[in-house]
């Protein structure tokens, strides 16, 4: 039993369809007011597994040793992963429409950037600080902005700066596992202030956010309450002596979990 859960886990896990599933649920989240593209849906999904594990790949050096061990184990299996997952975001991609196949050329720029060396300039993932923001960027860009450009206004706004603070709260959590992890020269917020006090202002201003702007319905006002709240909980835990699925499986859950109670509830 425990090898085949683990057959299953890993792949799910390390390969990340995990976080693809969560960026797709974070759209259906914030989408639910236009008609859903199921082209963008289809490329949001395949296109985070493949760039995810490309990052993961690039940082080889970085990763704990069971991950080095499990994608040397199953190179083809990476390899068959990677290929069907550039494939289809491809595929999807040349069936978007015009204006947002542009619209997505700059995240293109940036996620090539964030982890790739040019010349002499060191990656966007080497400043630490600003790592945090490019991560929590391309996430509302893609979740709300691209795919509900032509709606823009105050409120969509709103949802956008929402998604981004939210991000940037479930990236500190990461920062905290890999704070002897990360090289030093990163300069990764741990290593430079107390994050569980900034995780509380972020917590005041997202609340704010959202009740001051009415961003929710009252029926599932208590619902994000409770979402935001438990993802407060299990980011204010999170640390270096964690396992490595806490984050990578916890908290990249909540927002599927999110969608789930969010349907239920409707």
């Amino acid at each position: 039993m425990n090898a085949l859960f683990k057959s299953f886990f890993y792949p799910y896990i390390l390969f990340n369809f995990h976080v693809a599933l969560s960026v797709v649920a974070l759209y259906l989240i914030f989408n639910q007011s236009t008609i859903i593209n199921y082209d963008y849906l289809g490329f949001l999904f395949f296109s985070t597994v493949f760039s995810y594990t490309v990052l993961r790949l690039l940082s080889f050096s970085g990763n704990r040793f069971f991950i080095k061990r499990y994608f040397i184990q199953h190179k083809k299996l990476l390899l068959t992963i990677l290929t069907i997952s550039a494939f289809l975001s491809l595929y999807f991609y040349i069936l978007l429409p015009l204006d947002i196949q542009l619209l997505l050329v700059p995240f293109f720029i940036i996620t090539f950037l964030y982890n790739f060396d040019y010349k002499s300039l060191p990656k966007l993932r080497d400043y630490g600080l600003l790592k945090i923001l490019i991560v929590a960027f391309v996430w509302s860009g893609l979740i709300i902005i691209v795919p509900m450009h032509q709606h823009l206004n105050e409120d969509i706004s709103f949802e956008a700066l929402y998604v981004f603070l939210y991000i940037i709260l479930l990236t500190l959590a990461f920062d905290q596992r890999d704070i002897f992890i990360d090289q030093k020269k990163l300069n990764t917020f741990p290593r430079l202030f107390k994050t569980k006090i900034y995780m509380i202002y972020l917590l005041i201003i997202i609340i704010l956010t959202f009740i001051n702007h009415h961003l929710f319905s009252d029926k599932i006002f208590i619902l994000n309450e409770i979402i935001l709240l438990l993802s407060a909980f299990l980011c204010f835990n999170s640390n270096y002596k964690r396992n490595f699925f806490y984050t990578a499986f916890w908290i990249e859950a909540l927002p599927i979990f999110w969608l789930i109670l969010k349907i239920l509830i409707l």
